[in-house]
């Protein structure tokens, strides 16, 4: 039931988003153009590799902490358990798999710097923990309560651990690297806007290109998180 309620909840989301970008588009804004997923698409033709990287290794933590909790006790292979688990893990990775995925060429120290800590904990709040949360409940609904795996033997709760770490490093990376473009070549664009997943695919488009070049902030990605959802 509560996977059910958390998709019903982010598709009402995002749609509202989508109107929200279809009514500043109406309004004369360069960038608002419908997604198509051809940003993604385009940077796994341009990087599958570091994808790929970051996506194994994400899924590899995820899985071996699910075993790790698993024997840890009942309370660890409980589903409450390996949720807070998996959740707090998976938020940490989609921070690092954003910041690796904006490439800056200052490096690491400098970006976390020039962040902050405060924008990096609201970002690993949101989208981090609460795509990662989001993730698990609908794979384990689907798992255990669709197709009737059994949830206390066999390897269900590490390949649920492993899909959705992999899944928010993949997300939270193709962010980061958006993101990039965004500091180069266009104007300031809310951040809640971007974290929808279907507005991420909107730079893609070559009619979204204003004439004029804008820098942004650097720490522009992570702030207003607050306004979202």
């Amino acid at each position: 039931m509560m996977a059910m309620i958390i998709c019903c909840t982010s598709v009402a989301r995002d749609a509202f988003e989508i109107g929200h970008v279809r009514r500043l588009q109406g309004q004369g804004h360069p960038v608002l153009t419908f997604p198509d997923g051809a940003g993604l698409r385009a940077l796994l033709r341009e990087q599958p590799g570091q994808l790929a990287r970051w996506a194994v290794l994400a899924a590899m933590g995820g899985a071996a902490l699910a075993i790790v909790m698993g024997r840890v006790g009942e309370a660890g292979w409980s589903e409450l358990g390996q949720l807070v688990a998996v959740s707090l893990f998976a938020g940490c990775v989609a921070v690092w798999a954003y910041l690796a995925g904006e490439q800056r060429a200052d490096g690491w120290r400098a970006r976390l710097s020039a962040v902050g800590w405060s924008e990096l904990l609201r970002f690993w709040w949101w989208p981090g923990l609460a795509f990662a949360a989001t993730y698990y409940l609908v794979l384990t609904g689907g798992l255990y309560y669709v197709l009737r795996v059994d949830a206390i033997s066999g390897m269900a709760p590490a390949v649920i651990a492993g899909v959705s770490t992999g899944m928010m490093a993949l997300y939270c990376y193709y962010l980061g690297s958006r993101r990039s473009v965004e500091d180069r070549v266009q104007p300031r664009i809310p951040a809640s806007l971007l974290r929808c997943p279907f507005v991420l695919g909107i730079l893609s488009k070559p009619n979204a290109m204003p004439t004029a070049r804008v820098i942004p902030r650097a720490d522009i990605a992570l702030e207003d998180s607050s306004r979202i959802g």
